[in-house]
C-alpha cells in the first residue's frame, strides 16, 4: 500500500508507490544497486511499465527529496563524460521502510550510517547484486515466495561456525539454494575445497541443499566474454564424484544468464526430478519413438547384467535397451539430461566411457541418447567434450517430425565446445 512521507518544507509530501517500497526492500538487502537494475525493477514490476526517461525523472525526484542517494563513476578512463550510476537508500528511504515495518525503529539510525559510508562495490559484488536482482524480479513476477540474503548476513543470522560463506542464499519451503558467483579468477583447488565443505555441510543437514556455481558473463558484466564454456567445464570437472555426495545435495555449474531460470525450476519443484519423474520423461520419449518408427523393436535390459558390479550404481544409465531397427541391433543407454547438473554431466561421462568397451563382465554400450526436459535446457547445457556416439535430444522432439519412420534431428557434439543438429543414424 502506498505511503506518503513529509519533505520538511511546509506541507510538502511525497507519495512512495508500492513498487518503490518493494524496490527499497531490495536496496536494503543489496545496499547499493546499479542504475540498470533499478530501471529493470521499475519496468518489470510496475502496473504500467514506464519509459526510461520517466524512470530517470522519478529517480531524480527521489534523490532530490532525500529518499535515495546517487553515486556515479566514469565508464572508463577514455570516456570520462559517460558515467555509470548507482543508488542506495537515503534517510527518508530508511524512514519509509521503518514506517512499513521493514526496519525496526531502533535500528534505523545504525542502518543509515552503515549505508551512508558505502562506496561503489567491486565488479564481483556488482555482478552478484545484478544477478540476484534479475532473479528476484522473475520470482516476484511468478509470485514465488522466498527469503534471500547476502551469504554473510545469512550465516550471521541463521548459522554458526560454517566452513563457507556463499555469495547469496535463497530459501523457500522446498529447498535452500547457495549461490556462488564465479568470476573465473579463483583457482580450481579452491573450488574443490569449497565444494567439499558443502558436501560436509549437507551431510549434517536435513534440508534439501542446492549449490549453484554461476559463471559471470556479459549478462552481469559487459567486459566479460559471452562464452564461458571452458570455465563451466573446468568447474564441473573439479567436483568430487557424485557417489560420495549426501542424497540431499545437488550441485550445478551454469552461466549467469541461465542461473535465474535454473533456480526458478528448483523453487517450482521441476528440477531436480525424482527417479520416477525422470522415468516418465524417458518412457514418453520412447513411446513416441515407437509410434513414429513402428519397425523398431526394443528389449529392456536389467542394469545389473549391463553394469555388473561397478560400485557406482548412482551413475548408471536410467534405462538400457537392446534396439533392433530392421537389420541393425544396438545396445543403447538412455539418460535424463539436466542443464547445469554436475550429476548429469558425470553420468554422461561415466556411460560414454563404456561405449564399445568390454569391461570383463557386463555388456558394453553402443550408443547413448540423452533426453532433456525441454529445448532450452538441451541447447544451453555445456558438455565440453565431443562424446562420440552420443546423441542429445529433448522431450518434445518427436512433435517436430511428422513423417512416419523418419528420425528427428538431434544435437551432436562435433568438437569440444560446438554442437550441430544432425540426423540420428
Amino acid at each position: 500500500m502506498p505511503i506518503t512521507i513529509p519533505l520538511g518544507k511546509g506541507s510538502r509530501r511525497l507519495e512512495i508507490k508500492d513498487v518503490e517500497l518493494e524496490l527499497f526492500k531490495e536496496m536494503l538487502i543489496h545496499r547499493v544497486m546499479r542504475s540498470r537494475d533499478v530501471h529493470a525493477f521499475y519496468k518489470t514490476l510496475s502496473e504500467s511499465p514506464p519509459h526510461t526517461r520517466s524512470i530517470t525523472k522519478r529517480l531524480t525526484r527521489l534523490v532530490d527529496s532525500g529518499v535515495l542517494l546517487r553515486m556515479d563513476e566514469p565508464i572508463n578512463d577514455t570516456k570520462p563524460n559517460i558515467r555509470l550510476y548507482y543508488y542506495k537508500l537515503a534517510k527518508r528511504g530508511i524512514a519509509a521502510l521503518t514506517e512499513t515495518g521493514s526496519i525496526k525503529a531502533d535500528e534505523a539510525e545504525t542502518i543509515y550510517r552503515q549505508i551512508l559510508s558505502l562506496k561503489i562495490p567491486k565488479p564481483h559484488n556488482l555482478a552478484v547484486s545484478s544477478l540476484v536482482n534479475n532473479l528476484q524480479i522473475k520470482l516476484m513476477e511468478k509470485n514465488i515466495k522466498n527469503q534471500h540474503e547476502r551469504g554473510g548476513t545469512w550465516v550471521q543470522q541463521y548459522q554458526t561456525e560454517l566452513p563457507f560463506v556463499p555469495d547469496w542464499v535463497f530459501a523457500n519451503r522446498r529447498c535452500t539454494v547457495f549461490l556462488e558467483v564465479d568470476s573465473g579468477t579463483e583457482q580450481l583447488s579452491m573450488i574443490e575445497t569449497k565444494v567439499q565443505r558443502y558436501i560436509d555441510y549437507a551431510a549434517t543437514s536435513e534440508d534439501k541443499i542446492m549449490v549453484v556455481f554461476s559463471i559471470m558473463d556479459t549478462s552481469v558484466d559487459y567486459e566479460l566474454s559471452a562464452d564461458r564454456s571452458k570455465r563451466i567445464v573446468s568447474l564441473k570437472e573439479s567436483v568430487p564424484p557424485y557417489q560420495h555426495w549426501p542424497k540431499n545435495l545437488s550441485i550445478y555449474v551454469i552461466s549467469a544468464e541461465r542461473t535465474p531460470e535454473l533456480i526458478i525450476r528448483m523453487f517450482e519443484d521441476i528440477e531436480p526430478l525424482s527417479d520416477t519423474e525422470r522415468g516418465y520423461v524417458l518412457e514418453n520419449w520412447l513411446d513416441e519413438w515407437k509410434t513414429h518408427c513402428p519397425n523398431i523393436s526394443t528389449t529392456l535390459l536389467e542394469r545389473a547384467s549391463v553394469y555388473s558390479d561397478t560400485g557406482v550404481k548412482e551413475l548408471e544409465a536410467d534405462l538400457v535397451l537392446k534396439v533392433e531397427d530392421r537389420t541393425e541391433l544396438r545396445t543403447i543407454g538412455f539418460l535424463y539430461g539436466e542443464e547445469g547438473s554436475v550429476k548429469s554431466y558425470q553420468q554422461i561421462r561415466f556411460n560414454h566411457k563404456r561405449i564399445g568397451r568390454h569391461q570383463g563382465r557386463g555388456i558394453p554400450l553402443d550408443e547413448l541418447i540423452v533426453i532433456y526436459l525441454d529445448y532450452e535446457n538441451l541447447l544451453h547445457d555445456v558438455l565440453g567434450r565431443t562424446f562420440l556416439k552420443a546423441w542429445f535430444t529433448f522431450g518434445e522432439t518427436w512433435h517436430h517430425e511428422e513423417e512416419t519412420g523418419r528420425y528427428p534431428l538431434m544435437l551432436k557434439p562435433i568438437s569440444i565446445f560446438r554442437k550441430e543438429w544432425v540426423s540420428f543414424e
